[in-house]
């Protein structure tokens, strides 16, 4: 099966109400989590350093393909006063927690030794069923963890 490092793009960061464990390790551990919006998530899956979130109905589909390395929890949403101004009339989509604590080339999620997300073909398959706009993508090579330009 190939493998793919996946950077979704991302409409947010962690906000205030973020709740981290282990911060010795990269990517640091992350018990709770907020997601703070400046943007409108335009895609069903978006990173959220140093998270995850995909939306309610692409998390079902996850978890009904049976995919490994990943599991779904609730994330609090929030928006800033920028997106408020862009987006005044915006109706956010049901976001969901993506915990990827898979292997990066064996599992469908798991993380390179640079903290990037890897998804097998089969999980970037199912992704790319909803709304996946221009993420950037390159096909995995383990010790290879750079960015193609």
């Amino acid at each position: 099966m190939r493998y793919y490092s996946l950077w979704p793009q991302s409409p947010g960061s962690a906000g205030p109400a973020t709740v981290f464990g282990d911060r010795s390790v990269h990517p640091p551990e992350v018990l709770r989590l907020q997601v703070e919006l400046d943007c409108w998530p335009a895609d069903d899956l978006m990173e959220v350093w140093p998270c995850y979130v995909v939306t309610r109905s692409s998390s079902v589909k996850l978890q009904e393909a049976g995919v490994s390395g990943a599991e779904f929890d609730a994330a609090r949403v929030v928006t800033t006063q920028e997106f408020g101004v862009l987006h005044p009339d915006a109706k956010l989509p049901d976001l969901v927690w993506l915990k990827v604590h898979g292997t990066a080339g064996e599992d469908d999620f798991g993380r390179d030794a640079a903290g990037s997300l890897v998804v097998s073909e089969r999980a970037l398959q199912l992704l790319t069923v909803g709304t996946l706009d221009d993420p950037e993508v390159s096909e995995y090579h383990p010790g290879n963890q750079e960015r193609a330009d």
